[in-house]
Order: C-alpha cells, then structure tokens, then sequence
C-alpha cells in the first residue's frame, strides 16, 4: 500500500524526491515478494506437488497477476487509505455517480427531465430515413403485444442459465434452480404471466447488486474499476423470453437491406 501511494504521488508530481521514494519502496517490496516465495517452496507439503490436481490447485494462482474473488478492495484517496467497506462503497458510488457530468457531456434536449424521454425521443425521430423506411415496409394493421408464456418455455430458458456466472447474495443458486425447474418453473409461469397481463415488469426483478471490477495499473485507484450489474436469475429468464418475443416480431418488419 505504501508502494501504491509513493507511485501515485509521483505520477502526479514526477520530481526526483519522489521518484527515489517510490523506488526504494518497491526495491523493498520486491525483497519481501522474492523471501515469501522462497519461504511458501520450502514449506511446501509433498502431497500437494504429487496430487496432479493439488498441485495446480496449490501453483496455479502464483502464474497470475488477477486479483482473488475473497480479497478486499483497499483505496487510497487523497494518500488515505480506505479500507472500510462503507467507505469505499460510498467512493465508488460518489466516483461512478457523477462520471458522466466529470466528462462534461452536454444534457441532449430530447432526454430533457421536464417530460417523457421516452416520447420525446420517439418525437424528434419520427420522420428520420430509416424510421420512414421501416413504415414503408412493414404492413400497416402490424402490431405488437406480448403473449403468455408457457410452462415449456420457461423450463427451457432456466435450463440456459449459465452456473459458473456470479448471482446476487440474496439470490436463490443457480444449480438449485436448475435442478429443481420442474418445481419452480411453475410458479414462476404463472408470476411471468401475471406481469404481462398487467403490462407491469415486476419491481423486484428491476434491483441489481453494483460490483466494482478492477481494469488495469494500480488496484488502489478507484478509477481503475469498472461497475457491473448482477441481475437476479429469474430477471435473465424474463428477459429473454421478452426479448425472443420482440426479436420473432421485428424480423418480419425491418427490412433485411
């Protein structure tokens, strides 16, 4: 951490005080790096260099550089350290919250927060050449509606769900539902159903867990994560049999040109 911060000092200010401070911390960090690893070998257990699977289980993390799924996050912030979880939650947020109006992008008029955006943007784009194209093409008593699911559909998709992606905390595990669709696709129909009779997409399925995932250079720096969404599972099933329903309906009304 001390390396960390001697590094951020002097990419913002490169004067030679600077640079032999950070220098000598790391020649520091690099002796203690090379003794541990010397002292990790000769400590070694046998049985996890003969076990073929305990040994790459065992050598496997020292060939890589990317951070471990159980390792906090440490920020430094104005050469602070921030390790509580609050705090470096409420950096993220505050960092990643005002990142578009940092950039200095300009507020586009039709996205104006007076009205819908929604129908404004619709608006300024209704005699747009391609929205005119697509009017010539299609036929004109055309129209969309979500349909019902069915129980088939439902087992289908949850069969696609991917178990090796992360979940949110408080979400049921992907293999359980998996492994016990017959039970929970039912339920889950009927609640589909139920929302899109009442044309509503229900609000639990709508929160998603923020996770910052680190890019590049110093892991100190929050600029250096990126934020995620995870969505619950049952929201990735809806979606995409919302989605294979409107997909079924634009390909036969854009034009293929």
């Amino acid at each position: 951490m001390t390396r960390s911060r001697f590094l951020n000092r002097f990419r913002k200010n490169r004067t030679e005080k600077n640079r032999l401070a950070y220098q000598t911390q790391r020649n520091y960090c690099v002796k203690l790096l090379k003794k541990s690893k010397q002292n990790f070998y000769n400590n070694l257990d046998v049985k996890q260099v003969t076990d073929n699977r305990l040994f790459w289980r065992t050598i496997k993390p020292n060939f890589s550089d990317k951070i471990k799924k159980n390792e906090n996050i440490i920020l430094v912030e104005n050469d602070k350290i921030i390790s509580d979880e609050l705090e470096i939650a409420e950096t993220f947020n505050n960092y990643f919250g005002n990142i578009i109006s940092d950039l200095g992008i300009k507020n586009d008029n039709i996205l104006s927060e007076n009205s819908d955006p929604v129908i404004n943007a619709i608006s300024y784009y209704e005699n747009h050449p391609s929205i005119n194209k697509i009017k010539d093409f299609k036929e004109e008593n055309s129209s969309f509606n979500f349909v019902k699911v069915t129980l088939q559909e439902v087992r289908e998709h949850i069969g696609k769900l991917d178990n090796s992606k992360s979940m949110q905390s408080c979400d049921i595990p992907t293999k359980v539902i998996k492994e016990n669709s017959e039970i929970f696709a039912r339920y889950i129909t009927a609640a589909f159903n139920d929302a899109i009779s009442s044309s509503i997409f229900p609000k639990s399925l709508k929160f998603a867990d923020i996770k910052p995932i680190f890019k590049k250079n110093s892991r100190t720096d929050k600029e250096n994560y990126r934020p995620i969404s995870i969505l619950p599972n049952l929201s990735k099933v809806f979606e995409k049999i919302l989605f294979r329903q409107m997909t079924r309906f634009l390909d036969l009304v854009l034009s293929k040109k």
